[in-house]
């Protein structure tokens, strides 16, 4: 049965993973020219879950993915093997379920999810910590339904026949998602779950001040945060530069419409600063 829930619920997870630290507002797009590319491409952040299509994608971005060839997102969410890699993998042994972490604690945390929450822990205790995080942190989305920037995208590609590339395959976005230390996730999850009302403010303070779009801000922010303090070069920097290894080969051959979180697009090592190190005008779409 859980294997049954991850598996429908995949595309889900891959973009709730990081809502504490991607929800963050919509950045504009950006125009990647030059360096010898015969045609332009084109790359924007996305936001893993909101409710406002008009929040979640810029409004130029449907006319201007038509006219490219190819959608670039972090993973390709319309592989079903990848997906099912990745929902397999969000799965914990016996030895390390929520309520075996938690210890003496967990009953306190379980009471306090039914009661701020509504959500009963033991339905997921053997779900990977980030992913319970993920679960408590989309109950802070005002709307019954909530759907990420990339599920839009997909629904736009879907109805013109064009190709998805994704940049990580699905063992690779999985060590990167659940290298954070268990330790770290159960304190997060200790926290969100004993005070909602105080984590749902920070969450919209986050979400406010985020709208504006700054990518340098939305950087900043980012690289604050526990999770990335962690490993900011595992978890966002590394990550960039592998991409941009990759996306020249790809730009040569085809146009891109590239969309990636927010996070990994400012700061001197964001995707928009090593492709401008890489000799690429990228400059912001009017």
């Amino acid at each position: 049965m859980i294997r049954i829930y991850f598996f429908k619920k995949a595309k889900w997870l891959c973009f709730a993973f990081f809502i504490p630290t991607f929800l963050l507002g919509q950045t504009p797009i950006f125009e990647i020219t030059g360096h010898g590319l015969k045609k332009p491409s084109y790359l924007t952040g996305t936001l893993h879950l909101g409710c406002d299509k008009a929040a979640l994608i810029p409004p130029n971005s449907e006319k201007i993915l038509q006219s490219c060839d190819a959608l670039v997102l972090e993973m390709n969410l319309n592989n079903t093997s990848e997906q099912l890699k990745i929902s397999f993998k969000s799965l914990v042994p016996k030895d390390r379920a929520l309520n075996v972490l938690m210890g003496d604690r967990y009953q306190t945390f379980h009471d306090s999810l039914l009661l701020q929450y509504q959500v009963n822990s033991n339905s997921f205790t053997r779900f990977h910590p980030m992913v319970t995080l993920s679960i408590l942190m989309s109950k802070f989305i005002p709307c019954e339904h909530p759907k990420g920037s990339e599920m839009i995208f997909l629904d736009i590609v879907d109805s013109l026949n064009k190709k998805i590339i994704g940049l990580e395959t699905a063992a690779e976005q999985s060590d990167i998602l659940f290298s954070i230390p268990d330790s770290l996730a159960i304190q997060q999850l200790w926290d969100i779950g004993m005070n909602r009302s105080k984590a749902e403010n920070e969450w919209k303070q986050l979400n406010q001040k985020f709208q504006q779009g700054n990518i340098d801000s939305i950087f900043q922010y980012v690289s604050a945060s526990e999770e990335m303090a962690y490993d900011l070069n595992k978890l966002l920097i590394n990550r960039n530069k592998n991409w941009v290894e990759k996306l020249p080969v790809m730009m040569k051959k085809q146009s891109l419409f590239i969309a990636v979180g927010a996070g990994h697009l400012g700061g001197p090592n964001g995707v928009v600063a090593l492709l401008r190190q890489s000799g690429y005008t990228v400059v912001e779409k009017q």
